[in-house]
């Protein structure tokens, strides 16, 4: 498996989703600074506490509010490598949703997107 991303797969990229190579590479660039992966090698996640209040219908928000929100909260975030710390915390909760909740890797695409971007499941995406 290679580490990093080329030239000719950004091409790719925009050609297949017909969006401008710049429009490639700033998402690239603002989302993970062109990096996928934790020095750990886990994937770069963020967990959003809105969403994951929003899949499970609140029955977490009173209980634990550090990953559970009714709205965004930029002051939740833990950053790196405490995310997952956070993601693990909802994954006791309620798994399934807990990593539709988390943006994985270079693109922080979300992962209640699996099977939009052709997934055969959740965990395959991840």
């Amino acid at each position: 498996m290679k580490s990093k991303l080329t030239e000719v797969d950004f091409a790719r990229a925009a050609r297949k989703l017909k969006l401008p190579l710049a429009t490639i590479k700033a998402v690239a660039k603002v989302e993970a600074r062109r990096r996928g992966f934790l020095v750990s090698g886990e994937p770069k996640i963020l967990f959003e506490a809105h969403v994951f209040h929003r899949l499970t219908n609140g029955i977490f928000t009173l209980r634990y509010p550090e990953i559970s929100s009714t709205r965004w909260n930029r002051s939740l975030y833990r950053g790196g490598q405490a995310e997952h710390g956070r993601l693990a915390k909802a994954v006791k909760l309620d798994r399934e949703r807990a990593l539709k909740s988390a943006s994985w890797g270079m693109f922080q695409i979300m992962g209640f997107n699996w099977k939009a971007c052709g997934y055969q499941s959740l965990q395959r995406f991840i």
